[in-house]
């Protein structure tokens, strides 16, 4: 008998889990809080990945942001004014260098680089392809 009812009750549980995200995803992106941005500011930003280590890719100045206010010049190791674009990224040194591929995952270079993580950051001339 208990069987049965667990039977019954899985099934009502998924149709009202389902229900329940259907109504979340079409109500919640609706919902406004607070007044809407007349005019919204967009920043250009590029994604670099090879597989297994991903970047951002920005302009170092533009219109609505100059990153070097987030990133000082005085971080980067060799930095010329001239530089027109930031690439940073979050990881450690270690994953970075000897993890070419998911098969060269070892579990101390993900334990490294998951607590003991370091911003880098690149500067370019020209966007790095």
């Amino acid at each position: 008998m208990k069987i049965l009812r667990i039977l019954l009750i899985v099934p009502e549980l998924f149709i009202a889990f389902l229900i329940s995200y259907l109504l979340c995803s079409y109500w919640l992106p609706r919902y406004i809080i607070g007044s809407p941005v007349k005019e919204q500011k967009q920043v250009e930003l590029f994604i670099e990945s090879n597989g297994v280590h991903t970047d951002f890719v920005m302009p170092a100045r533009s219109e609505e942001i100059n990153w070097f206010d987030c990133f000082p010049s005085t971080d980067f190791v060799h930095v010329d004014p001239g530089y027109s674009y930031i690439k940073a990224g979050w990881g450690d040194k270690g994953f970075f260098l000897d993890t070419k591929t998911w098969a060269d995952l070892k579990l101390s270079i993900a334990f490294k680089a998951v607590f003991g993580a370091k911003l880098r950051c690149y500067a370019y001339c020209l966007f790095p392809l």
